[in-house]
């Protein structure tokens, strides 16, 4: 709970799961964009495909609130990485321009337990 009581400049998803940007305003200044590469699909059916993007498109960036959306901005981005984007990002992060947040660290030992957390459902956290 080291961040209860204040909120972050920036959001940045990069997976694409729709209910961090659904609850950022708890957790985002108002200022603040959240910046996703989209939905993540929860399978790969083509109307899936065609409502995440529809989602992506239209629905997540202009939706007012006043109809459900939700009361930040939100920059909606995608591309190629390539070397000199990289070493931009590494300088940030050297320079403490950008914080990465770490959830948890866990000893190799703990792997499968950790394949089994994520596997069951409860996250859709990145193992790294």
């Amino acid at each position: 709970m080291q961040y209860k009581d204040s909120k972050f400049d920036c959001v940045i998803d990069a997976f694409g799961i729709k209910a961090i940007w659904l609850h950022c305003p708890d957790y985002l200044t108002e200022r603040g964009p959240f910046v996703t590469v989209g939905i993540a699909f929860e399978d790969y059916k083509l109307s899936t495909v065609l409502y995440a993007t529809y989602l992506f498109m239209f629905k997540i960036p202009f939706l007012p609130t006043w109809l459900g959306g939700v009361p930040r901005r939100c920059v909606c981005v995608t591309g190629f990485v390539n070397l000199d984007e990289l070493e931009k990002l590494k300088k940030m992060v050297e320079e403490k321009k950008l914080k990465v947040v770490i959830d948890s660290v866990w000893e190799m030992d703990d792997a499968l337990k950790v394949c089994a957390f994520l596997g069951a459902g409860i996250t859709k956290l990145t193992l790294i």
